[in-house]
């Protein structure tokens, strides 16, 4: 057993040696499996290829120099097939100048060993290599765990919000009932109080279950959306009349202006008319001078952009 990273156990893994040089290969097939991987060879680019599609190996060590395919060939059509681009290669080369050294990464390559290759060298690069696969492996795996377990949780919410929501609906109806048909008049002040608390409570709660249902079904891919086309002067006379009311208290004026145009709304998105709308505020010299600092408060507690102008 191996720490670099991580512990690893080598009879895991699996190795492909790719060389053209018989006794080349049969050095590092014995280095290697003295260590415990697990072994296959290649004499060529093309049997390399194919023992990769067949073996499906953890890491290929991949001669450079080779008379059929070169080794950066064989790196290149690897990282272009999806089901062998994540196999990292480590190149055997006697090439040691800095254009083949950076070829090598480009074409795909995650480490090199020179030639003649140190034992120890060769043992620790394998080594790291297949930690970072270990590592990996670890990581698809938990992620997925997670994955699972989130949509595990998110069906529970949703169980537990659809079997909430009916009998909540049904208390919520009977003190509806209940408001309607029964006058402070007729219960007193005080249970009539208490009622209205408790529907008033009662509607809080099945707003709350009814949204995290809602919220349920969309993590778990099962809310379906319906676009509607909606009219962005009643928004934005609506928003303005609840604004004002609360402007209204800082002495502060609220004015709206619409003007209508039907220009493509770039920000957004193409080919789209929109409703330009000019919203402005407008106050009195006097009540500026008087108001400044409400007015900016009133603006940032809300949350709303004071701005001359903006677009739907």
């Amino acid at each position: 057993m191996y720490k670099m990273n991580m512990e690893i156990n080598p009879s895991e893994y699996k190795v492909l040696i790719v060389d053209d040089v018989i006794s080349n290969v049969l050095l590092l097939k014995v280095l290697l499996t003295n260590e415990k991987f697990n072994i296959v060879t290649a004499g060529n680019g093309t049997q390399a290829l194919e023992q990769v599609k067949k073996e499906k190996p953890d890491l290929v060590l991949l001669d450079v120099m080779m008379p059929d395919i070169s080794g950066f060939e064989v790196a290149q059509q690897m990282k272009a097939d999806p089901e062998m681009s994540e196999i990292p290669i480590i190149f055997l080369t006697a090439l040691n100048s800095t254009a083949d050294i950076v070829k090598g990464f480009q074409v795909g390559g995650n480490d090199f060993i020179s030639k003649p290759f140190n034992k120890e060298e060769l043992i620790i690069r394998v080594t790291h290599q297949i930690s970072l696969v270990a590592a990996k492996r670890i990581i698809v795996a938990q992620t997925e765990e997670l994955r699972k377990t989130i949509m595990g949780r998110d069906k529970l919410y949703s169980v537990i919000a659809h079997d909430l929501r009916s009998p909540m609906g049904s208390i919520k109806m009977v003190l509806n009932m209940l408001i309607l048909n029964l006058p402070s008049e007729t219960i007193g002040e005080e249970m009539y109080e208490l009622l209205t608390m408790a529907n008033q409570t009662t509607e809080d709660v099945f707003s709350l279950l009814d949204n995290l249902l809602k919220w349920t079904k969309s993590q778990i891919g099962k809310l379906k959306v319906v676009y509607q086309d909606i009219n962005m002067v009643e928004v934005v006379e609506g928003v303005s009349e609840i604004f004002t009311m609360v402007a209204g208290l800082k002495n502060i004026k609220i004015v709206q202006e619409y003007l209508h145009s039907y220009k493509k709304c770039k920000k957004y998105c193409e080919a789209i008319e929109c409703t330009i709308c000019k919203y402005s505020i407008t106050m009195s010299k006097k009540l500026l001078r008087e108001s400044e600092k409400d007015f900016r408060s009133f603006f940032h507690d809300n949350r709303m952009l004071a701005e001359r102008a903006f677009y739907c």
